[in-house]
């Protein structure tokens, strides 16, 4: 049985609710079991639990949705593996336990309040497949923003809260953001694509390979408030020249937490399909011996001011770079050798 576990977030006024509802009926008509994790944060707003401004009244209410969501996403989760279906089960994400660093004024609070519950950042962003991120029309479309019942952010704030949105999910290593649209059925339409293309393993990641010179480019422009750095060992396992797939793991490293994947790739190295392992089937597959080879690098996350997501990866001895970028493209400050 497989089970996707697919977010869906963005800032204030990004078309999520009708998004995810449309998607719901549509992969539902396809044969998909599709679970949907509905947002917290409004399921309170509308019972009158209310956010304010206040540091302390901030703190506690970010706890009460972070406890109420990861309840909601065990128990959903715990049914998805529970029933018995023939068909694949899509369990949708409006918005997930992430969004509350948005909301946070500080990383250590973030990291704070995630330690209270015994979680990391880098093991919570790996346990989704894909996540999905639609910029808010507060970020470049601000002539259409528009409040609701449940929004009561001004243009500037929803912004804010935008930008934030999407550097909390910067991590993940399968993020897919979606710029405002002229309609929202063409919105629909592109997140629906990209969530069909995961499940049927038809991937399209673009990638430069490409020499860099360390020494003449700005590294210093990553901080802690644009980006985000990790460690990443990458391991090849053995498999039979006739697959027309590779297989590997991933240990990565992020503020002393590491999670695990599994990931199936093309043989021209397109990620196609990824899944959370834990620690003990990592250190049984390198018991085992399955491992053929193994690469150390460091890879940078980052979001320009156009929304353009990037991945850097390099190692600092050979100076490698893979960059990852919807528009195929390399940011100004890494210089190219090759």
């Amino acid at each position: 049985m497989e089970i996707y576990k697919i977010v869906l977030t963005g800032g204030p006024c990004s078309g999520k609710t009708k998004t995810i509802n449309e998607l719901k009926e549509r992969l539902a008509k396809l044969g998909y079991y599709v679970i949907l994790v509905s947002e917290t944060a409004t399921e309170l707003i509308r019972s009158n639990i209310l956010p304010k401004d206040d540091y302390e009244h901030t703190l506690m209410f970010q706890d009460i949705i972070l406890n109420l969501q990861l309840l909601k996403e065990q128990k959903e989760e715990q049914y998805a593996n529970f029933i018995k279906t023939d068909m694949p089960i899509i369990i949708l994400y409006d918005r997930a336990i992430l969004d509350n660093r948005a909301y946070l004024s500080s990383s250590d609070d973030f990291d704070n309040l995630l330690n209270n519950y015994s979680l990391s950042e880098i093991k919570l962003v790996d346990k989704y497949d894909l996540v999905i991120d639609l910029i808010s029309l507060s970020s470049l479309r601000k002539d259409l923003y528009v409040n609701d019942d449940v929004r009561k952010e001004d243009v500037n704030l929803a912004a804010t809260l935008d930008r934030k949105t999407a550097e909390a999910w910067m991590l993940s290593d399968n993020m897919k953001i979606i710029k405002p649209t002229d309609t929202i059925e063409e919105k629909i339409n592109y997140v629906y694509d990209i969530i069909i293309n995961y499940i049927k393993k038809n991937n399209s990641k673009k990638e430069n390979n490409s020499k860099i010179d360390l020494r003449k480019s700005d590294f210093d422009y990553y901080n802690s408030n644009n980006s985000k750095i990790m460690e990443i060992n990458e391991y090849m396992l053995k498999s039979s020249l006739k697959k027309s797939f590779d297989y590997k793991i991933y240990e990565r490293n992020y503020k002393n937490s590491t999670s695990y994947l599994l990931k199936v790739l093309s043989k021209n190295n397109v990620g196609l399909w990824q899944k959370q392992i834990d620690k003990d089937t990592f250190l049984n597959i390198l018991k085992r011996q399955l491992v053929s080879g193994v690469n150390s690098y460091y890879s940078i996350s980052f979001i320009d001011d156009d929304y353009n997501l990037f991945k850097i990866n390099y190692n600092q001895d050979e100076g490698f770079i893979k960059s990852y970028s919807d528009d195929h493209l390399i940011p100004s400050n890494i210089k190219i050798l090759k």
